[in-house]
């Protein structure tokens, strides 16, 4: 696993810590007031979705290879293949 870590795109350091506060105050937000939370979940996913299909409409338009593509999600090509169609359906 290390291995497959150390060969994929990192992640900028703010983002990481950005995303590692979003799910400590989900986690709170799920405990202490859970249809809040629901609502949050509701607009990550639309965030989710719309990033998502931009970040795969450009993966494509850039001709990246599968290999490149798996390396730097450190999936399998299967995976991969799976994540780019799911977002770029409704591109």
């Amino acid at each position: 696993m290390d291995e497959v870590e150390s060969r994929t795109v990192p992640l900028p350091v703010e983002l990481e810590e950005l995303i590692e506060r979003l799910s400590k105050g989900m986690a709170a937000l799920t405990r202490d007031s859970p249809l809040a939370a629901l609502r949050a979940v509701a607009e990550l996913e639309r965030t989710v979705e719309r990033l998502g299909r931009r970040a795969a409409f450009t993966a494509q338009a850039d001709d990246l290879s599968w290999a490149t593509i798996c390396t730097a999600l450190g999936v399998s090509e299967k995976e991969a293949r799976a994540r780019l169609a799911r977002y770029s359906r409704d591109y």
